[in-house]
């Protein structure tokens, strides 16, 4: 993923790309449902999240377009992981 798309997506979410967890990229993964995975630096990040719906469909309707598979009717999970 596009360090681009990775700050578009953090910017969905409300956040900074300084809330992204710099050695963990964001990923699509299917665990029997497509899901996005966002790694972030803090708690304080987590709770600072306020989805942008608009932006998060902008997104997924891009990526249907540009057929990137993984990201068609994905569900997007929040993950934070603390150092």
């Amino acid at each position: 993923m596009s360090l681009a798309m990775s700050h578009e997506i953090l910017a969905s979410l409300g956040l900074e790309s300084s809330d992204g967890l710099p050695d963990a990229p964001i990923m699509a993964v299917n665990t029997g449902n497509l899901m996005l995975i966002v790694p972030l630096n803090s708690a304080s990040a987590l709770r600072r999240i306020q989805p942008d719906f608009a932006a998060i469909e902008r997104i997924s309707e891009v990526s249907r377009r540009n057929q990137q598979r993984a990201w068609v009717q994905a569900r997007w999970l929040v993950i934070c992981t603390m150092y």
